[in-house]
């Protein structure tokens, strides 16, 4: 098996991108409008809303207008390309965002049961902590290819500042595996009580 984020871009039904750094989103509509796929997720937060102009989709109006009704602290979107056109969805987030993120994608994915491939686009470092969220959390007929970056589309930073940002992604690995386990047993407890009542 490939190591996460050397997997190859070939055509799926969905191309989802992370929230995070505008190279992601740049990367994943240049995918996008190569014709990988007929639909693209960009995830947006709340930090992200003000670069998106840049983007120059027409989408840009409706991510304002929903911005506008929707306190700071819950400015999380769902932007997508789909069969109807661009929409923007608010999406719930907790304390860990990726895990959010990935929650919302799977409710996404369960109300749209013909997307069955998924490009998922984020930086190298990002995507082992992304695989693990999807290996539990997404439906397990859903075939999942992660893209990294390319060097180039990345920005370029300072060896400490890339150390530091390593290591700290060696801490949230660590605490989303602690995550994940909990949120299976709960799972589990739960379809157990189901089918004893």
């Amino acid at each position: 098996m490939p190591e996460v984020g050397n997997d190859v871009p070939a055509v799926a039904d969905l191309i989802f991108v992370l929230a995070g750094r505008q190279a992601r989103k740049v990367y994943g509509l240049q995918l996008w409008r190569n014709g990988l796929s007929k639909h693209i997720l960009l995830s947006t937060g709340r930090y992200e809303i003000r670069r998106f102009v840049e983007l120059g989709l027409p989408v840009w109006p409706q991510l304002c207008a929903a911005r506008s009704r929707i306190p700071p602290n819950l400015r999380h979107f769902f932007v997508m390309y789909d069969d109807s056109g661009w929409w923007v969805k608010r999406i719930p987030l907790s304390h860990f965002g990726t895990f959010s993120e990935i929650c919302a994608l799977r409710d996404l994915l369960l109300q749209h049961p013909r997307q069955r491939s998924l490009l998922i686009v984020s930086d190298g470092l990002h995507l082992r902590r992304v695989q693990m969220c999807c290996c539990r959390l997404l439906p397990n007929w859903i075939s999942v290819r992660y893209i990294a970056l390319p060097e180039e589309v990345g920005a370029r930073i300072r060896f400490w500042h890339a150390f530091s940002q390593w290591s700290l992604e060696r801490i949230k690995i660590l605490v989303y595996f602690a995550i994940l386990l909990v949120s299976s047993k709960q799972s589990r407890v739960a379809r157990k009580g189901l089918s004893e009542g």
